[in-house]
C-alpha cells in the first residue's frame, strides 16, 4: 500500500507543477482540488460505511489537522511555484525526522535505535540525490521555506490524525479534515478563483484529475491504513521514496535529467526502508468509542 502511495505522491508533484506553470493559479489549484476531494469522501462515507457521523470529542483534533493541512497545501503550492520540484522533493525527505519528533512529544510512539540509523540512512540516500543534481539545492530560499513549512506541517498533520483513525475509518476522517481545510483555502483562493479560466489545456486536466483522485483521494486511504498497521514514523520513511519517483517521473514527462548517483539515493533509500521493519515501541493504547 505504501509503495503505491508513493508512486502517486511521486506523480504529485510533477503534476501539480505542470499545472501551476500551464495555467492554473495555485491557490485556485489547492482549494478546489481539496474541495473535490472532500465531497468524494463524504459520498464515500456514506455509501460504504452508512454514516458520517463522529463525535463531538473529537472535532478539536480535526480541527488541528485542518490547520496543519492548511498550512501544508499553501506552503506546497508555493514552494512549487517559486523552486523546482527537485528541490521541493529532496528537502521532503527531511519529514520522518520531524514525524518521529512530533510523535514522540504527542506520546505517541517512541523510535528504536535501528528507527534512528534508518532514518539517517534515508537522508543519506536523499543528499545523494542532492549531490546527483551538480547544483545548489535550490536557488531560491523563498521556496525552500515554504518546502519545509509543507514538511513540517505534513508529519504535524499525520501524527496528529493517528489516535482518531483507531476510531474512525480513514475515509470518514479525510471527509472531514478536507472538508475544514477546504473550506479556509477557499476564502484564501477567492480572488485567484474569480480570475482563474477554465479554457485550459487537455493535458493540464488531467493532470488535475489525476492529482485529485489517484494522488489526493486513492493515495490518502492507502496512507493512512498504513500507518494504522506500522505508525507514522515508519511509515514516513517510505514517504522518501517519492522523491526518487518524482525525479524519475520529471524524466518521463518534463525532460528532466537523472544521473547515476540519483539512481544509487534511491536504492540507498530502499535500504533505510528494510531497515526500518521492526515494529516501534507504543507508549500506550489509545481509548476506543463504544
Amino acid at each position: 500500500m505504501l509503495i503505491i502511495t508513493m508512486v502517486f505522491w511521486g506523480g504529485n508533484f510533477t503534476a501539480t507543477k505542470y499545472a501551476i506553470t500551464h495555467g492554473v493559479h495555485p491557490l485556485a489549484y489547492s482549494s478546489t482540488r481539496y474541495t473535490f476531494a472532500a465531497v468524494i469522501f463524504f459520498a464515500l462515507s456514506y455509501v460504504l460505511e452508512g454514516s458520517v457521523k463522529i463525535a463531538k470529542r473529537d472535532f478539536g483534533v480535526l480541527a488541528l489537522c485542518a490547520v496543519g493541512l492548511v498550512a501544508n497545501q499553501v506552503g506546497f503550492i508555493y514552494a512549487l511555484h517559486y523552486t523546482s520540484t527537485a528541490s521541493a522533493a529532496l528537502l521532503f525527505g527531511t519529514m520522518p525526522i520531524f514525524a518521529a519528533l512530533i510523535s514522540f512529544l504527542a506520546g505517541i510512539e517512541r523510535p528504536t535505535k535501528r528507527f534512528a540509523v534508518a532514518a539517517v540512512v534515508s537522508l543519506a540516500g536523499v543528499a545523494m540525490i542532492a549531490l546527483g543534481t551538480k547544483g545548489s539545492l535550490s536557488a531560491n530560499l523563498k521556496g525552500d521555506g515554504l518546502t519545509m513549512i509543507a514538511v513540517v506541517t505534513w508529519a504535524f498533520y499525520s501524527v496528529m490524525a493517528t489516535p482518531v483513525m483507531k476510531r474512525y475509518s480513514p475515509i470518514r476522517l479525510s471527509a472531514y479534515a478536507f472538508g475544514c481545510t477546504c473550506v479556509v483555502l477557499l476564502v484564501i483562493a477567492s480572488p485567484q478563483l474569480k480570475s482563474q479560466t477554465l479554457n485550459l489545456p487537455h493535458t493540464v486536466w488531467a493532470t488535475y484529475s489525476f492529482a485529485v483522485i489517484c494522488s489526493l483521494v486513492f493515495a490518502n486511504i492507502l496512507w493512512f491504513r498504513s500507518i494504522r498497521i506500522i505508525g507514522p514514523s515508519r511509515a514516513s520513511l517510505f514517504s522518501n521514496l517519492q522523491f526518487f519517483l518524482a525525479a524519475l517521473f520529471g524524466v518521463l514527462l518534463l525532460s528532466e535529467k537523472i544521473t547515476v548517483i540519483q539512481v544509487l539515493g534511491g536504492v540507498t533509500i530502499g535500504v533505510a526502508i528494510i531497515l526500518s521493519r521492526p515494529r516501534l515501541k507504543k507508549l500506550a493504547p489509545v481509548e476506543s468509542v463504544e
